[in-house]
């Protein structure tokens, strides 16, 4: 993930209460509690080096670890040669019923017929907002994780996640 031209992973993606903070490929901690990303300090005792991080203390050699062991860590960070998976719009049914869902699709039609997921953040207005150019998520995992990317981007903006039931075309009533 780039933010402020940094290459950085989401500590999230870890554990839900580590939400703002990032790691770059060489175990530097990060946070943008302040709205904008700052290098982390920590205190280093002679037990080792530790952060706190949401009122929890962490080791960083153990976070180091556990980042270093997640999937998405190598292509978050650059360090992987291959780049980041691409979103795919395909859904292979089986009866009638999704068997394999992958990615997300710019296409209602999609979304509608798969019963997919959506986006929106609550405006100053208490009003929903949405994307002029929405994306549409297959799978709720994908859904989930773009609401807290968008969340950590933005400290303080609440996202909502919307699951696709029914829609309903005029002209004569037409249920899908």
């Amino acid at each position: 993930m780039l933010i402020a031209n940094q290459n950085v992973f989401a500590l999230v993606k870890m554990d839900v209460t580590m939400s703002g903070y990032f790691m770059d490929k060489d175990g530097a901690i990060f946070s943008t509690k302040s709205g904008l990303l700052k290098r982390m300090s920590g205190s280093r005792t002679p037990g080792g080096h530790y952060f706190t991080l949401n009122k929890r203390t962490h080791r960083l050699d153990v976070l180091v670890s556990m980042a270093r062991n997640h999937a998405h860590f190598a292509i978050e960070t650059g360090l992987a040669k291959t780049p980041a998976p691409v979103a795919v719009d395909v859904a292979v049914y089986q009866g009638g019923l999704p068997v394999a869902l992958q990615g997300r699709t710019r296409s209602a039609a999609s979304a509608i017929r798969i019963k997919g997921w959506m986006l929106a953040t609550v405006g100053p207005t208490d009003k929903l907002v949405f994307s002029t150019d929405a994306v549409f998520h297959l799978m709720e995992d994908t859904a989930t994780e773009e609401a807290v990317r968008i969340a950590t981007l933005k400290p303080g903006t609440e996202v909502v996640i919307m699951r696709v039931y029914k829609s309903v075309v005029a002209g004569g009533v037409t249920w899908k």
